[in-house]
């Protein structure tokens, strides 16, 4: 079965072992790994007249299904799977058909599904109904889309569940932050527009390695702003839920301390191939937070990357700073961090996380390089682009 948790980790390893059966899942955007007990499709009228429930392989499973719905014994609700109903991801459209009663109302649909035994070989034996139901809930009160608190550091939004997306321009393009009803944006971020969205795209799966082509482990990836996270294991493979049109901005930290944010452009879903597979070489070094013996009592970190996704390669992302001390005060004055282009004049960042720091689109080719020096101390890391 595939398994995209939020907060948990999951393990991409004997997905696709010979012997075992695939297994189909049924998900929406409230319920991307399909666990139950299962959240409730919400549909805000008149805004959201329609919603979409996804039936969906396991990862790059190449079983096809078929897919058939109930009639909708509700008037509140019609729902039909979109053509083609035989294929390896089926979508399934609700329609909304009126304003509920008493500004909320529910309704749950149901169907089956089962493979076609094809391709042969692969283990798509799960021919006989597999029943599943999915709850609906419709309401005119949708919560406004505001601003609810702010401090010195952090401005917290708040509206409809959806994801949260950023756009310097009110045409756009956007890019998604996270997913959820509440976030907390960091005010350090460039100025611009936010606006919320509950169109959906591909998965977006891959691997990460460093420059030499190891697998990298361990390393935390979610949203920046959160609703969807994961680990890479131990081959450096990782697999998140559907996530929105466009550009996502995900967040990669290594267990002490490193942070990269990585921009990937996810595409809209087709029945053939409903993954958008980023493959992402980074590397990330750090020294652990120190206890308070050093004169700055802080240590140095940075990180660089890139993905390719569909046969093109992103922009080059760089960062670096200063871990602060297991204990004690930091005192690590401001850290230099030097970005190293294969061609050109070497630059200087801003240091910390939470900057989207990047080379622009077509990045040369070669040798990218990023240093960080706190106090005398200087980690280093490269990646080369192709």
């Amino acid at each position: 079965m595939r398994k995209f948790p939020l907060i948990a980790f999951s393990s991409l390893v004997g997905l696709l072992s010979v012997g075992t059966g695939y297994m189909h899942e049924v998900d929406w955007m409230e319920n991307p790994t399909s666990f139950t007990p299962a959240d409730p499709i919400v549909l805000y009228y008149p805004r959201d007249l329609s919603g979409k429930i996804y039936v969906d392989p396991s990862y790059f499973e190449p079983c096809t299904v078929v897919v058939n719905m109930n009639p909708s014994t509700s008037s509140l609700v019609n729902v039909q799977v979109l053509p083609p109903s035989t294929a390896n991801s089926v979508v399934v459209v609700v329609q909304v058909l009126r304003a509920p009663s008493n500004h909320t109302e529910t309704a749950t649909v149901t169907g089956e599904w089962h493979a076609t035994g094809l391709p042969t070989g692969f283990g798509c034996d799960a021919v006989n109904p597999n029943l599943f139901s999915v709850p609906i809930t419709v309401t005119d009160q949708s919560p406004p889309f505001r601003f609810t608190g702010i401090n010195s550091a952090w401005v917290m939004l708040s509206g409809p569940y959806g994801a949260l997306q950023q756009s310097s321009c009110l045409t756009g393009p956007w890019s998604t932050l996270g997913i959820g009803q509440t976030f907390n944006v960091r005010k350090m971020m460039n100025s611009g527009f936010f606006q919320q969205t509950r169109q959906l795209g591909k998965f977006v799966a891959g691997y990460v390695w460093d420059n030499s082509g190891v697998p990298q482990q361990n390393l935390t990836m979610n949203l920046q702003y959160g609703g969807a996270q994961t680990s890479t294991d131990s081959s450096g493979s990782y697999s998140l839920p559907r996530l929105p049109i466009g550009l996502n901005w995900f967040s990669l930290t290594n267990p002490i301390g490193a942070n990269l944010n990585i921009g990937i452009t996810n595409t809209d879903t087709t029945p053939s191939n409903s993954y958008t597979a980023a493959m992402i070489k980074a590397v990330m070094a750090a020294d652990p937070p120190v206890s308070p013996t050093n004169i700055c009592n802080c240590t140095p970190w940075c990180a660089i990357g890139f993905a390719t996704v569909d046969g093109g390669v992103t922009p080059v992302y760089y960062a670096g700073g200063a871990n602060n001390p297991s204990g004690g005060t930091p005192d690590c004055g401001a850290p230099t961090v030097t970005v190293t282009p294969p061609v050109g004049a070497p630059s200087t960042i801003t240091a910390g996380t939470g900057h989207h720091h990047n080379s622009g689109a077509n990045p040369a080719s070669g040798t990218w390089t990023v240093t960080a020096v706190v106090c005398g101390q200087t980690k280093t890391a490269s990646v080369t682009v192709p």
